[in-house]
């Protein structure tokens, strides 16, 4: 109850002084705030010391973006901006603020409070093409480019099976919709993360924004998510300028250097660091940290399931390494390692794209 009422209190606050917000405060008594909020020993003081420091003092956008990354989760993350926003002196830069976020989904949710709070909510909901599969009412025409093909991929990948180009139709004719390329970026980039997409379709989301500098940052942000990563040199046609071309195949390159390879001497240490871990959810968080920055092959995959002894352990380490792994035409090998029909099942389901 006395939460409900401090918050009541703030938005009271917030919307009083909200009207005179023109100047930020100064370098000074933010940097002390900042530091305070910073020391609290846990999240919600964090939340609750931020939150009545923007309640009564007007700040800037970046500042607002400081105090956001200084919290562990994502949702206080949103619910910080949220309160804050009132109280920004420059509502003109507070997309600024949406690089605080990991998830694009995050962000795009600070963008449609931000609308809503401006009176002009007009953002349209990504669709969920399996709970509800959406008609394209508007048809959409792509440069005549010479588009990869991903039937038969067999390279390096970042998700299953790309989406059905029908349900891809319409959530590109949504992106679309938005004018703005800073709002078309977020459309394109929760497509991209909430689905698997083809270099394809990716490419084709590209050649909706005009700036090319615009375009090659959502396929950065997107190449993760891409099915079949080994045909982004396709993708330069979506550029104008050879730097840029360059940058995209630079980039591409060092995303799939070989590097991440790891060699024998290696794999021992990061066995015995799972080993080490004394509870599974910690040994599956090191498994996760691992695979970011390295890729392992069959063989290697199969000592780290071994650290394991609950069948569904194993199934959720071979899901986390499977993407990344360097011999793919041989992880139907790990299915053995699997003593009941339902994980083996699973399995069988994830390395056919099911």
């Amino acid at each position: 109850m006395k939460t409900l009422v401090t918050f009541l209190i703030i938005l009271i606050v917030s919307a009083a002084n909200a009207q005179n917000c023109l100047t930020p405060v100064s370098n000074q008594v933010f940097q002390q705030n900042y530091t305070q909020i910073a020391t609290q020993p846990t999240e919600q003081k964090k939340l609750d010391k931020g939150i009545a420091f923007t309640s009564i003092n007007c700040v800037s956008s970046n500042q607002v973006k400081l105090i956001a990354l200084l919290f562990a989760t994502e949702q206080s993350r949103l619910d910080f901006c949220k309160l804050s926003y009132h109280m920004v002196s420059d509502k003109e830069n507070f997309y600024d603020v949406y690089d605080a976020f990991q998830q694009f989904s995050t962000a795009f949710k600070l963008h449609d409070y931000v609308l809503e709070q401006k009176g002009k909510y007009t953002a349209k909901p990504i669709p969920n093409p399996i709970a509800n599969p959406p008609v394209v009412t508007q048809k959409l025409l792509f440069p005549a480019l010479n588009y990869p093909s991903h039937l038969g991929y067999q390279g390096p990948t970042g998700c299953g099976n790309p989406i059905p180009e029908g349900e891809f139709m319409a959530l590109a004719v949504n992106v679309n919709s938005y004018q703005k390329e800073n709002e078309k970026l977020i459309a394109a980039n929760v497509v991209a993360e909430e689905n698997c997409i083809s270099m394809a379709q990716a490419m084709k989301l590209a050649t909706l924004f005009s700036d090319e500098l615009t375009a090659i940052k959502f396929m950065k942000n997107a190449f993760e998510y891409i099915h079949d990563q080994a045909n982004y040199p396709s993708a330069t046609q979506c550029f104008k300028t050879e730097p840029v071309k360059q940058d995209w195949l630079s980039f591409c390159a060092e995303y799939l250097l070989p590097p991440c390879i790891v060699k024998e001497e290696q794999s021992k240490t990061m066995l015995k660091q799972i080993d080490d871990a004394a509870f599974k959810d910690k040994q599956i968080e090191i498994v996760k940290a691992l695979n970011s920055n390295h890729c392992f092959s069959t063989a290697q995959v199969k000592r780290i399931m071994s650290e394991f002894s609950f069948p569904e352990n194993k199934l959720d380490v071979a899901q986390i390494l499977y993407p990344k792994c360097t011999d793919r035409e041989n992880y139907y090998q790990l299915k053995g390692s699997f003593s009941f029909p339902q994980y083996e099942s699973e399995f069988q389901d994830m390395i056919s794209g099911n």
